[in-house]
């Protein structure tokens, strides 16, 4: 119009008045100046959030780097430090895949084999994971808020730092499955290529070989493809390939059949790890329930108001619909499947290591779910909602495990065999070492060869990875139950020697128990002259009474020593049991001490 200024026709004048030659031009520098802009403060939030979480973890987790191994770390040891060729055995000894033994093989050989060397690969994993957690949980969203929160949430969580500070498969697992998962919820919304589709099969074959029991992830995918194929007509194609994949997956892991039927033969001897319990604790695996339920709840609620406003769906909330299927099952499934083969099968393995590659599954639920929300009340109400239940459930367990992020190890392998050694050196007795690791296979279960160089080797590993006996000794191992047996050989070797030591991992009343048992098997009135508790790692020295005042003496690992008074002298009834009187003193003496010990 006719008598309109440059600024109403939209021409942008600078402040001196004069024209721009090309306004259109200017426009569109300004825009990408100002989406630079948003650019790199987007990057400065994101690097924030990585550099604050990653302290976080890191802080919580570098402490327990150097604590002593227990008992599953040290198979790990064992195999590390082996010959190469021996590693596979090994580790099918312990029922483990050889994958990741292979790697601390590797790890061992370029570094000395150490607590903090052996955790190292688990530490860079559980970082990872952390980051990759966040990662998809923004990618989800498009919100820092929700990328941090679900950082966060895997900084502090017990299990995720327990499995990161652990020389095991599980971070592996772990990291492995959340891609693996991330993977499958992508191509069940469409349109995935050929490149997903191989990472799929890539990622879910490393799973299997790093750990069996990943396989409880592929089930839940192949039984949400399956469901997709019967019910939704739209959905058979994308349903069909994932089945196709899963196949693939399982052929790669089919070598391991065999092993796993001498597993499975081997499951009546797990019985005493008792039965799974409620199905409502599967709600409880991995913290999934304190995670994904808030926001399923809000979820819902917020999807029943946008029905009463919408009569019609587009193909974009149907491919929603059906991703959020696939979340859903690869939370929800693998915890249920391993509750109903413990419940029928009798295969206890229901337990969280066991359900590990599905741990960020319910993290990044909760994250689909909110960044589908419709309204701002709706998203405001899930981060706070996310966020209490993420510091609640890791607040309980901090408060359970007295103020540390994860459980703390019991057994102090470490201290106890430097004590032993230290003992044999000074005290000059030569005496056989009886072992009681608690392993299963030490009594011999169906499909296990016992008396075999190699079975004796495994049954008292804990003495042969990186804590040495000095000087160099063969352990005898011995049975689980309280009333175990000897062969007369051995027997008769504890004997001439005039005395034994005994290992045993339990609670102290079960290493009094064994050292009774000892003698009574014996047939002579013996005596426990030491009793030394690191954790549930005890360590008695046995000898046989010849007419002298016994004083039974009681250590813990963190120094404390306890004296048995003149009046609690041991005294020996004729089956040659300790007296009623003494274990009495032991159990009420050695208790604090325990309790200090274990902190």
């Amino acid at each position: 119009m006719r008598g309109s200024s440059d600024v109403d026709r939209g021409v942008p004048v600078p402040v001196d008045g004069t024209l721009i030659a090309n306004p259109e031009r200017a426009m569109e520098r300004d825009r990408g100046a100002s989406a630079a802009g948003a650019r790199r403060r987007r990057v400065a939030r994101i690097a924030l959030v990585c550099v604050s979480c990653g302290s976080l973890a890191l802080s919580l987790r570098v402490p327990h780097l150097s604590e002593s191994l227990w008992l599953d770390e040290l198979h790990t040891a064992w195999v590390a430090t082996g010959p190469f060729d021996q590693i596979a055995r090994r580790a099918a000894l312990g029922n483990q895949a050889p994958v990741y033994f292979v790697a601390e093989w590797l790890i061992a050989r370029a570094a000395t084999p150490s607590e903090t060397t052996l955790r190292i690969a688990s530490l860079v994993l559980g970082v990872a994971l952390i980051a990759v957690t966040g990662f998809l949980a923004y990618h989800a969203t498009r919100s820092t808020a929700w990328g941090f929160l679900a950082a966060c949430a895997g900084a502090i969580d017990s299990h995720w730092v327990f499995y990161s500070v652990e020389a095991r498969p599980y971070a592996a697992v772990q990291f492995l499955g959340l891609l693996h998962g991330a993977l499958f919820v992508r191509q069940m919304r469409g349109g995935a290529g050929w490149a997903p589709r191989a990472a799929h099969v890539i990622t879910g074959g490393l799973m299997f070989w790093f750990h069996y029991t990943a396989s409880l992830l592929l089930a839940a995918e192949g039984v949400a493809a399956l469901v997709l194929l019967v019910r939704s007509r739209r959905s058979r194609a994308i349903a069909a390939s994932v089945v196709g994949q899963l196949i693939l997956i399982g052929a790669i892991g089919s070598p391991a059949l065999p092993h796993l039927a001498a597993i499975a033969s081997r499951a009546p001897a797990w019985s005493e790890l008792g039965a799974p319990g409620s199905p409502w604790k599967i709600l409880d695996m991995l913290h999934g329930g304190a995670y994904a339920i808030p926001l399923l709840v809000i979820f819902v609620w917020d999807s029943i108001l946008r029905q009463l406003r919408l009569t019609n769906e587009g193909d974009s909330v149907r491919d929603a619909r059906r991703s959020n299927w696939a979340a859903l099952s690869v939370w929800i499934a693998p915890p249920v499947l391993a509750w109903l083969v413990a419940r029928h099968a009798g295969v206890p393995i229901f337990m969280n290591r066991y359900v590990a590659a599905a741990s960020a599954a319910p993290i990044l639920l909760a994250a689909r779910l909110a960044g589908q929300l419709d309204s701002a009340l709706p998203r405001r109400i899930a981060v706070i909602a996310f966020a209490c239940s993420t510091l609640y459930v890791n607040h309980v367990r901090l408060f359970q495990w007295n103020e540390t992020p994860a459980p703390p190890r019991t057994e102090d392998w470490r201290a106890m065999i430097h004590h032993l050694n230290r003992m044999r050196g000074e005290e000059r007795r030569a005496y056989p070492i009886l072992v009681r690791a608690g392993l299963i296979e030490t009594d011999a279960p169906e499909g296990w060869a016992r008396d075999t160089d190699e079975s004796n080797a495994y049954l008292t590993f804990p003495l042969r990875s990186i804590y040495p006996l000095e000087p160099p000794a063969d352990p005898i191992p011995i049975g689980n139950a309280s009333d175990f047996t000897l062969p007369p050989a051995e027997l008769a070797l504890v004997a001439e020697a005039g005395g034994a030591w005994l290992v045993v991992r339990g609670p102290p009343r079960r290493g009094t128990d064994y050292a009774a048992r000892l003698a009574e098997l014996l047939g002579e009135p013996w005596r426990t002259v030491a009793h030394h508790v690191h954790g549930t790692v005890q360590l008695l020295r046995v000898e046989p009474i010849n007419g002298e005042p016994v004083s039974v003496r009681v250590e813990t690992a963190t120094g404390v020593r306890t004296e048995a008074r003149p009046s609690h002298r041991t005294r020996i009834r004729a089956d040659g049991r300790p007296s009623a009187r003494r274990r009495s003193w032991l159990r009420t003496s050695r208790r604090p001490s325990v309790r200090r010990a274990s902190r």
